[in-house]
């Protein structure tokens, strides 16, 4: 893997069962689940929050262009959650900058940053910090994690071995 710091993107993915509710016990679906109402956002806190996005414009100046790969634009603090629901089953799609989860976005360089990272994924795929109505009787099936460093550092770690098996 190249020394070159870029974009770190984590895309999680799962897949969680839920029984079903009782007619009687929940009013509608989203009930059980999660409550589907957003707070509203007043004007003044949305020109807030467009004035600290232009604090961000001078950033670009700081960082090295070649170093990056191709990805859209981001902005800290910000992810993209799908969530589809079809009976029992509840599927999860996160993308989020690397960032959000480990407070920096570049592929980790020193030993703390490595170990952040690998515990921060086993984090991710246990799905413990999923949380759900005891009503919604969840349970976490299927979690995957995937980013470019998880998939380059595997590869490091393969030609590492092979390399070692050449030297003895």
């Amino acid at each position: 893997m190249s020394g070159k710091k870029g974009y770190l993107l984590i895309l999680l993915a799962l897949l969680v069962a839920c029984a079903p509710a009782a007619e009687d016990e929940v009013s509608s679906p989203s009930q059980v689940i999660a409550d589907n109402e957003a707070p509203d956002v007043t004007e003044a806190e949305h020109e807030e929050d467009s004035e600290h996005a232009d604090d961000h414009d001078d950033d670009a100046d700081e960082h090295d262009d070649d170093e990056h790969r191709e990805h859209e634009a981001h902005e800290h603090g910000v992810a993209e959650m799908s969530v589809a629901w079809s009976g029992q089953d509840l599927l999860i799609d996160l993308e989020t900058p690397g960032f959000n989860v480990l407070g920096f976005e570049y592929a980790p360089a020193s030993d703390a940053e490595k170990r952040l990272f690998a515990e921060s994924m086993v984090a991710l795929e246990s799905g413990v910090f999923l949380a759900f109505n005891a009503e919604a009787a969840c349970t976490l099936l299927e979690a995957e994690v995937d980013s470019a460093y998880a998939e380059a550092a595997d590869q490091d770690h393969a030609d590492e071995a092979e390399h070692e098996g050449e030297a003895e």
